[in-house]
Order: C-alpha cells, then sequence, then structure tokens
C-alpha cells in the first residue's frame, strides 16, 4: 500500500516504547489497587436502595458514548463502496 493511503487513525499506529512502558506501569499499579481492595472484601457495606437504576444508566451512557465513538471511527476509516 502506497504511503499516502495508509490509515492516520491512532488506532492503527504501534505503540511507542513510551507508551508500552507506561501500559505496563498502569497494569501493575491496577494490580496493587485491586490487591488493597481485597483486603477490603469482608466489610459489609449499607444497602442502597438506588444502586441497580445509577449503575444502569451508567451502562447506558458508557454504551452510547462507546457506540458514537465505534461509529464515527467506522466511518472515517471505511473503504470507498463498490
Amino acid at each position: 500500500m502506497p504511503e499516502s493511503q495508509k490509515s492516520a487513525l491512532v488506532a492503527t499506529l504501534p505503540p511507542s516504547r513510551e507508551q508500552s512502558l507506561a501500559a505496563i506501569v498502569i497494569l501493575l499499579l491496577l494490580f496493587v489497587l485491586f490487591f488493597v481492595a481485597l483486603s477490603f472484601a469482608p466489610i459489609q457495606l449499607s444497602e442502597v436502595d438506588v444502586f441497580i437504576p445509577i449503575v444502569a444508566t451508567v451502562m447506558f451512557l458508557t454504551d452510547s458514548i462507546t457506540a458514537t465513538l465505534l461509529f464515527a471511527s467506522s466511518r472515517y476509516s471505511a473503504h470507498e463502496p463498490y
């Protein structure tokens, strides 16, 4: 493929060394935070009646944002129709 036809989307570019290192550091930090949070597992929290509606609303919003971003990305990276 000629250089002028290559996609310039961030999703198609390979990560730099710094980005790979940052991803590994974040992964290790998340593992540490997981094990710290695991130590609080036996603690019972108080009941919250609106938990399910709040979670459902947040899931709807994040799914809508993800769908919009995926649609926009596919519109810009799609090949010409045949």
